[in-house]
């Protein structure tokens, strides 16, 4: 057993994986403790009405996201670890398809937001729609990193994003700014990930 162990942490993937999920879980852990604070500072600011209502209309376009996905992640992490030479392919194939659904749930979400009698959540609505896309496209270049096992980047990209993402918000608590602000904090952060993707 002890030597099945040695024999196991001395094996090349063993460690590669660990490594893997080391990066992980250190995003994580950093995430949620720095995650906490913006947030306790944000709900401090907002108040229960400014920041219930932006919740809910990050859920309400939220629902879209499983969408826009197209449950490909699974798929692309498969096809692109079985062929390695078609990456590309496999992957632009994928992107392109989660674009094109991307843009059929912004147009979906518009169009009901025109239903919705509240201008500030109408105005919220339209504004929070555009993270669908950039959300998309980041599950979908994400895929490629899980395929090479390459989480070392994905949490270096994510955290800066992280980082860059809650120092604006606690700027705009900072210079006292008014919600639509904060819409639009939500998706330079979609923006912000895709770009520190590519």
């Amino acid at each position: 057993m002890l030597s099945k162990l040695k024999e196991l942490l001395k094996s090349e993937m063993f460690v590669k994986y660990l490594k893997n999920t080391s990066w992980l879980m250190a995003e994580r852990v950093l995430k949620i403790g720095v995650g906490f604070i913006v947030l306790i500072f944000l709900v401090r600011y907002l108040g229960p009405e400014n920041f219930g209502l932006l919740s809910y209309v990050q859920s309400f376009v939220g629902v879209f996201v499983a969408f826009t996905t197209l449950g490909l992640e699974v798929i692309l992490v498969r096809e692109l670890t079985k062929n390695k030479t078609e990456n590309r392919k496999i992957l632009g194939t994928g992107l392109t398809l989660k674009l094109v659904a991307s843009i059929i749930a912004i147009v979906i979400v518009l169009t009901v937001g025109f239903s919705i009698k509240d201008h500030d959540v109408r105005l919220l609505t339209n504004i929070v729609s555009i993270t669908l896309l950039f959300q998309s496209l980041n599950l979908g270049i994400d895929t490629y990193f899980q395929a090479n096992i390459k989480s070392k980047i994905t949490v270096i990209s994510n955290t800066i994003a992280f980082i860059i993402s809650s120092f604006l918000k606690l700027t705009l608590v900072y210079i006292n700014a008014e919600l639509v602000y904060f819409a639009y904090a939500l998706v330079f952060d979609s923006l912000i990930i895709t770009i520190a993707y590519l």
